[in-house]
């Protein structure tokens, strides 16, 4: 009779066990699972800007550069050289932190090539590729205005009507006395006005606002032989 029980009992045990450890099974396999929060990785790299092109600036001795926005970029350099070799060693000419163009101002007639970087706090990009311009010489503007003379009264009329002689007016670049040529007295000039910054100065020839080699460039190309 005690064995009876006692094998009633350890069966129950046995049971009991058994439901309890697929209870705790259960509970690891449909349990919840925790979340782990990834941070965004920040950027790496900045890509190379692209469409870079170089035309020479209406009527001036200038260089209008552009070129497409890079994703994330907060400013771009301008690198220009007088051959499309050495790029590694060139040091950039000016720095643009807003748009994406720039004037590059105050050159001489010849050829230039450009790249542009592009610029955040921590990363720097290749260059872009390579933009070339050859500038030509600046057209001296000429306007000029003729007034023909009324004809002659006949037959002893009345007084004759007023007589306007033509008048001719040249712009020069390098003339600053406007006497329609560019010689000493343009040089004496801007030598008298050198490293002025003065709105408006009769030397500063280029309009960057400053009498400097850019405007004597100006004088030697339109010097009057």
């Amino acid at each position: 009779m005690n064995i009876l029980k006692i094998t009633k009992i350890l069966s129950l045990g046995l049971v009991l066990s058994l439901f309890l450890f697929q209870a705790v099974l259960a509970g690891e396999v449909t349990g919840s699972t925790g979340s782990v929060d990834v941070e965004p990785e920040e950027a790496t790299s900045l890509s190379v800007p692209l469409g870079l092109s170089a035309v020479q600036t209406s009527g001036e001795l200038a260089v209008n550069l552009s070129w497409s926005a890079v994703s994330g970029a907060t400013s771009y350099k301008i690198y220009r050289l007088g051959a499309d070799s050495g790029w590694e060693s060139a040091v950039a000419i000016a720095t643009v932190t807003s748009g994406t163009s720039y004037k590059d101002s105050g050159l001489a007639v010849d050829s230039y090539y450009y790249r542009v970087k592009a610029f955040t706090s921590a990363l720097e990009s290749g260059f872009s590729g390579t933009a070339s311009v050859s500038l030509t010489s600046v057209s001296i503007n000429t306007t000029t205005t003729t007034t023909t003379p009324p004809p002659a009264g006949g037959g002893g009329g009345g007084g004759g009507g007023g007589f306007t002689p033509s008048v001719s007016t040249t712009t020069v670049s390098g003339d600053s006395n406007n006497d329609g040529q560019v010689n000493i007295l343009d040089f004496n000039s801007l030598m008298v006005n050198w490293g002025s910054t003065t709105v408006g100065s009769v030397a500063d020839f280029n309009g960057d606002n400053k009498v400097d080699i850019f405007d004597f460039n100006f004088l030697m190309i339109n010097w009057t032989l």
